[in-house]
């Protein structure tokens, strides 16, 4: 159950820290950002897999689960996500860059068919759908010359669409009275992440990378900013049936609103400390 709940907390969410950074103006040096962004697209469909595999363990109790399996299916994950992802993504880029589309509304229209055969058609064949659809998404961005424009703002507003059916489906599942026994079981665990786990990792990660400064392991190590992703990850087992999800979702929930609280918070003031902040010309 604290593997269950680890997995489900690992998950960053990039998108909560470019919200704050654009609602503040906030640019960062050093591709801070891109850090950001690279790590929250890397460790969502790991944490995806641990999920979904500790969540099936949990529910068949006593059947024996070995580590040669657990290896397989996460190796059988990363590597059909990327191929597919990858394959799907080229496919479209060749497609659009040789067969013009008289219609420039029907560019995006292709690309989130494209998008949605490459995420689906990975989880069909057993790869990771987060993986898969990250995949595809940067190299149909980097790689269509025509239309990008209209797909910018296409894609940004289907990205609110689909954020407000999110929270209004996560809104549905929690109930005040519920949670309020649980406030206290979420301090600790937000305390930890915050103050040892993250910075353990960040430094560990960047202990081959010598070139980075300690101003930017600092703020990345500070900046883990947690978002609705561990949220929307505690609703599976939630869902399956796991005993005591519920408590879990409740603890995920006020370690995720601490975290937006204190570390939202921390992201300018942070920043401008640690000389990261890049003045605009």
């Amino acid at each position: 159950m604290c593997l269950l709940f680890a997995a489900v907390v690992a998950s960053t969410d990039a998108a909560a820290v470019f919200s704050i950074l654009e609602s503040k103006k906030l640019k960062l040096k050093d591709n801070t950002d891109t850090v950001l962004e690279f790590e929250s697209a890397t460790n969502d469909p790991v944490a995806l897999v641990l999920v979904i595999v500790l969540t099936q363990m949990l529910l068949s109790a006593g059947e024996p689960v070995s580590a040669s399996m657990l290896a397989l299916t996460l190796a059988q994950q990363i590597v059909v996500g990327l191929a597919g992802g990858w394959l799907i993504g080229k496919l479209c880029v060749w497609l659009l860059n040789h067969h013009r589309l008289e219609e420039y509304g029907l560019i995006p229209v292709f690309i989130l068919a494209c998008f949605v055969l490459a995420a689906y058609g990975s989880d069909a064949l057993g790869g990771n759908i987060l993986l898969a659809a990250y995949v595809s998404g940067v190299v149909i961005g980097n790689g269509v010359r025509r239309g990008r424009e209209v797909s910018k703002h296409f894609f940004n507003s289907l990205s609110w669409l689909a954020q407000a059916l999110m929270f209004i489906i996560l809104g549905l599942q929690f109930f005040p009275l519920a949670m309020v026994g649980d406030i206290w079981l979420a301090i600790l665990p937000a305390v930890l992440l915050m103050l040892v786990a993250r910075p353990l990792a960040v430094w560990l990660c960047y202990l081959p990378f010598r070139r980075a400064s300690w101003q930017k392991q600092t703020f990345i190590a500070a900046i883990g900013l947690k978002g609705a992703t561990p949220i929307v990850f505690a609703l599976i087992p939630a869902a399956a049936g796991v005993p005591h999800a519920q408590t879990i979702m409740h603890i995920v929930f006020f370690v995720v609103l601490i975290s937006v609280v204190l570390q939202g918070w921390a992201i300018e003031p942070l920043a401008k400390r640690l000389g990261l902040k890049e003045e605009p010309l």
